[in-house]
């Protein structure tokens, strides 16, 4: 009968504690999934999620929690096709130098090309970068990928 009560109570104690640390593992979980994220990417979508974690003000921390891990969870897909995006903007920077002298800087472009919205549902194919990239330093798609399309 003691034992039941003294564990009754030191349950109790540890789901207060995991309730209270529910904060600190929110930015955890928040900081893990930016570290997942491309450099240069990293600050901006960092401000995203705390910001969208202060506009859901009192929906509990609970709630909060499994928010921030879903944001982690995702995070590895979201970084897979940022990184796509950045090589891409970076091929297209190279090759922008190549042809004018007035060319954008690279951080310009990824700058410009992280302006659209990705899902993060899945990894736009090659011609759909390009035509992003394209359309984020005011060019055209080239006409392999008009081909392609």
């Amino acid at each position: 009968m003691i034992w039941g009560i003294l564990g009754g109570v030191l349950l109790s104690l540890l789901a207060s504690e995991l309730y209270d640390s529910c904060p600190r593992l929110t930015n955890l979980l928040l900081r893990s999934a930016s570290c997942r994220l491309p450099a240069e990417c990293r600050d901006r979508y960092w401000g995203e999620w705390m910001g969208e974690l202060d506009s859901q003000g009192d929906l509990g921390k609970l709630r909060k929690l499994l928010w921030a891990l879903w944001v982690f969870l995702c995070s590895w897909q979201m970084g897979r096709t940022l990184q796509s995006a950045v090589e891409q903007a970076k091929s297209l920077a190279l090759e922008q130098s190549r042809k004018n002298p007035k060319r954008l800087s690279f951080r310009e472009i990824i700058g410009r090309l992280v302006e659209f919205d990705v899902d993060g549902e899945e990894p736009l194919p090659p011609v759909g970068l390009e035509r992003r990239a394209g359309a984020a330093i005011g060019g055209s798609p080239s006409e392999e990928s008009r081909r392609r399309a």
